[in-house]
């Protein structure tokens, strides 16, 4: 019987110890803490090309564009919803260094105060402002 060369790779000195899938912030993240922490080999994964136009990603008027571009966007419709007239709606996500966070401007919301109060010490409001 021959050998199968893909679990060879499994079992392979240098092959991964975590493989992440998905470079989006928190997939970036991870890597980098475990990384930095010498957990062992890191290998990230992530659907899209290697190089996006960062021109649609910095600027708020065009996140529309952005949105809407294959190269660095996916398209995936919604469940039909009973409350909006059984209606579907796009909901797109970003493909490529940066995840999603490559088709919303740069832009964020900080959440409700009371919400961070609520979890655990290291997630206080004063923490993450810090």
């Amino acid at each position: 019987m021959e050998k199968d060369p893909r679990k060879e790779i499994l079992f392979h000195s240098r092959a991964p110890k975590y493989i992440i899938v998905g470079a989006g912030p928190a997939g970036c993240a991870l890597a980098a803490a475990l990384a930095k922490g010498q957990q062992g080999k890191v290998v990230m994964v992530e659907r899209g090309k290697e190089k996006v136009h960062t021109r649609f990603v910095t600027k708020v008027n065009d996140w529309v564009k952005a949105s809407l571009r294959s190269w660095n966007a996916v398209q995936y419709l919604s469940v039909p919803h009973r409350h909006l007239g059984n209606r579907q709606f796009v909901t797109p996500r970003g493909q490529g260094k940066g995840g999603t966070a490559l088709i919303n401007a740069m832009q964020y919301s900080r959440g409700y105060r009371k919400d961070y109060q609520a979890w655990e010490e290291w997630w206080k409001m004063e923490e993450i402002e810090e």
